[in-house]
């Protein structure tokens, strides 16, 4: 309904004025990859107002709804957030969105777990984080019923059975980005796997490991055992065609008392 007021202006029931400030180029706040600033991410709006000039327009960033400045790094899992407010030369103001961006996870990936080589009852401790690459990683272990996996560590432990076995297992890390898996060949024997250990001049323990022998105990018996509490240790591989590198150091853990029994891992090895 219209209702004349004399004086050739006219009103409709229901319509609201339109804003004196408006954005003739919207704030745009783009996708944000970890390690960017929240400042890379926006442009700006361009503002007019019916009133007069635009004498201010302010940004507002917030970073999981604390404020921020503009030159803020994000990280993985980080929400942002931008408004900008608007002010003309009459005193009016205006708040504009340049909208909300989450951060996003870059998928895992896992490589390079060593094939598990064990004999009867023995101990099994392998860290998987140490080949896997990522953020707010959850690990998750399928195989053999005696391993399992710590799902926020990613350590592998368990008991060898005192039965032969052969089989594999998978490990998978998955985040909020995907998932990633490797596997690994298990073989548990009874056959004792010959360990030889050389001291050199320098005062390095060299172990030599069978091929393939991913991790095996040693019998402290005499010195240089018995006396040192830390010692440098070189792990070394037989029988291979072409050298070794070694890209993670290998651990001995145990009590090194005459008559305890120490553990050698083989570490990480590429062989070229």
């Amino acid at each position: 309904m219209q209702l004349g007021l004399g004086l050739g202006l006219t009103t409709q029931r229901g319509r609201s004025d339109p804003p004196i400030i408006t954005a003739t180029s919207a704030p745009v706040l783009a996708p944000l990859e970890a390690g960017a600033t929240i400042a890379s991410a926006y442009t700006a709006g361009v503002y007019a107002s019916s009133a007069g000039t635009i004498s201010s327009a302010v940004a507002t960033y917030l970073l999981n709804g604390s404020s921020v400045a503009a030159s803020t790094v994000v990280a993985e899992g980080d929400t942002v957030a931008v408004s900008v407010l608007v002010t003309d030369s009459a005193g009016n103001t205006r708040t504009f969105s340049a909208g909300t961006q989450a951060v996003t996870y870059v998928a895992p990936t896992i490589s390079g777990l060593q094939d598990l080589s064990a004999s009867y009852g023995a101990s099994i401790s392998i860290n998987a984080a140490l080949m896997a690459s990522g953020s707010n990683l959850v690990y998750s272990l399928t195989g053999p019923s005696w391993l399992s996996i710590s799902p926020s560590t990613g350590m592998i432990t368990g008991t060898a059975p005192e039965a032969d076995f052969t089989g594999t297992a998978t490990v998978t890390v998955t985040n909020p980005g995907g998932s990633a898996s490797d596997t690994f060949a298990v073989m548990v024997s009874g056959d004792t796997a010959e360990v030889t250990i050389s001291p050199e001049a320098d005062g390095t323990v060299v172990i030599h490991l069978p091929t393939g022998a991913a991790s095996l105990p040693i019998v402290v018996t005499s010195e240089p055992w018995a006396s040192r509490g830390t010692w440098p240790v070189i792990v070394a591989r037989t029988a291979l065609e072409a050298g070794p590198v070694n890209l993670v150091p290998p651990v001995v853990t145990g009590s090194a008392d005459v008559g305890e029994t120490l553990t050698a891992d083989g570490g990480l090895w590429i062989y070229a």
